[in-house]
């Protein structure tokens, strides 16, 4: 199903709500070089924006800045109204996080380790939603073995149902099917419909770009640490006179044809 064109989810009245994720004028440096510049972004419940561009464009930086994970000095970020500076542990709450690499503790059980995560946020009753997970992403065979000893796309389909546990209204994921198979694939898309249908948000940043476009309902295309286009892949294609997918519109924007 593409939700960018085929509109699975109704559009937002942006006028009638708050968004759940809003950056203003966000500015990332690692001493001399700009990582992010004068970034903003709002996402509203029910959409799920597509984060691409080059390497090192900013991208990665970009979601680790909104997941407390990177420090900023300029620029304000807010989770369901929560500036996360401020607020941190009451934005940390809402959203849920799959980096490009899985980190998981690795001396852990698969079963332990989702344990661990409900418990930190204080769920009850998870475990048949976490059981169910399991099943859907092929991993009842691994349920008690120790992480250390899985691949590393069953690592990142853990890390996965890590981000779903705690029922986010904002999930960001980083690159989050590389290694993973069909069937972990086709799990996350369904996660994530479900998770935009309830008025949940999505930021998905990846280079697999038939799976964004699939995904997504608003594209953001950034280069060198900046802005270069924002909107529906209608509104793109429109502005940027070609008929093409989502890598097409990419390498013409950036490369400035």
């Amino acid at each position: 199903m593409e939700i960018g064109t085929n509109s699975a989810i109704s559009p937002v009245n942006q006028g009638n709500t708050s968004p759940l994720l809003k950056v203003e004028n966000l500015t990332k440096r690692f001493g001399k070089n700009v990582a992010v510049e004068g970034m903003s972004l709002e996402v509203y419940p029910g959409e799920c924006l597509g984060i691409v561009g080059p390497n090192g464009a900013g991208k990665t930086t970009l979601i680790r800045s909104i997941c407390t994970l990177l420090y900023f000095k300029e620029g304000r970020i807010e989770v369901g109204g929560h500036d996360i500076k401020k607020e941190p542990v009451e934005a940390k709450r809402l959203f849920g996080y799959v980096a490009e690499v899985p980190n998981p503790y690795e001396l852990l059980t698969v079963w332990e380790h989702i344990s661990f995560i409900a418990r930190a946020y204080g769920m009850r009753n998870w475990q048949g939603q976490a059981e169910k997970m399991i099943d859907d992403f092929d991993l009842r065979e691994k349920r008690d073995e120790f992480i250390k000893y899985l691949s590393k796309g069953q690592k990142q389909k853990v890390s996965i149902i890590c981000a779903f546990i705690h029922r986010p209204r904002l999930l960001l994921l980083d690159e989050p099917i590389i290694g993973i198979d069909a069937r972990g694939v086709r799990a996350l898309r369904g996660r994530i419909m479900r998770l935009l249908q309830e008025g949940g948000a999505v930021v998905i940043s990846a280079h697999m770009l038939h799976f964004v476009e699939d995904m997504a309902t608003r594209i953001l295309i950034i280069d060198k640490a900046r802005k270069v286009a924002e909107g529906t892949m209608e509104e793109l294609r429109s502005k940027y006179f070609t008929e093409g997918d989502l890598e097409d519109l990419v390498i013409k924007i950036t490369a400035g044809e």
